[in-house]
């Protein structure tokens, strides 16, 4: 299958694979898969397409809405990788602000909006910019909102007061540098709190005990999910997947 050959790294052939079924019949997640495939084998010109292609595209369904958003998220920062800022702000602009990918789509815009700034200001950002910077950014102060463990909203936090301190909004970048600090240090003990959850094999010993012991195969699933550091990663991990 596409699937297989993508996961022996043999992304040519899965891309050929992929794209030899009538049209009609491809889901979705066949178009996503096609469209990482593509890029993977080094033809990123047709994988931007296909990407391009099923970003626009109308859903009906939530699975379907979150893979649309995915490839909205992946051809986004694609163009913000290859130094086309305005571009991923106008792909990143497609992602739901409702779904999974809203975090990470918006600090795309956000440094998107950073590098057109600093492009236009030769000799740098100054007070001069501030209606302009304040501006850009709305999507980081939009962010900050969200989940303070994401890391996206981790990396908007100090985004914005390196921001502030470039247009001499002193005072506030110093709170926020500060509110950012307080941020990380408990997210670093929520990772470390995880990862001696997963050493232990405590989290993964808890998960099957609240599973359908009736079904451990493909279609295993959990009932509940145990109040543990390591659980916010195993939520956006599932999410994800």
């Amino acid at each position: 299958s596409g699937r297989a050959l993508m996961a022996s790294g043999r992304y040519d052939r899965a891309a050929n694979m992929l794209a030899s079924g009538p049209s009609a019949q491809r889901e979705v997640y066949t178009f996503y898969n096609m469209g990482v495939a593509l890029f993977s084998a080094g033809r990123e010109r047709e994988g931007r397409a296909v990407l391009d292609r099923l970003s626009r595209l109308s859903m009906d369904s939530m699975r379907d809405v979150r893979l649309r958003d995915r490839a909205s998220l992946v051809l986004g920062w694609h163009y913000f990788s290859i130094d086309r800022p305005a571009v991923a702000r106008y792909v990143l602009a497609r992602v739901s602000l409702e779904g999974p990918y809203a975090a990470p789509a918006l600090l795309g815009v956000g440094w998107a909006n950073v590098v057109e700034l600093e492009g236009d200001a030769s000799d740098g950002l100054s007070p001069r910019d501030a209606e302009r910077v304040l501006a850009a950014m709305v999507p980081w102060m939009r962010l900050i909102e969200h989940d303070r463990m994401d890391p996206s909203v981790q990396e908007a936090l100090l985004g914005i007061p390196y921001l502030l301190e470039q247009i001499g909004h002193n005072d506030e970048a110093v709170s926020r540098y500060l509110d950012a600090a307080a941020v990380l240090d408990t997210a670093a003990i929520y990772l470390d709190a995880g990862i001696a959850s997963l050493r232990d094999r405590l989290l993964i010993n808890t998960l099957i005990s609240t599973g359908d012991q009736n079904s451990m195969g493909r279609d295993w699933y959990v009932t509940g999910l145990p109040d543990m550091p390591a659980t916010y990663w195993i939520t956006h991990l599932i999410a994800d997947h």
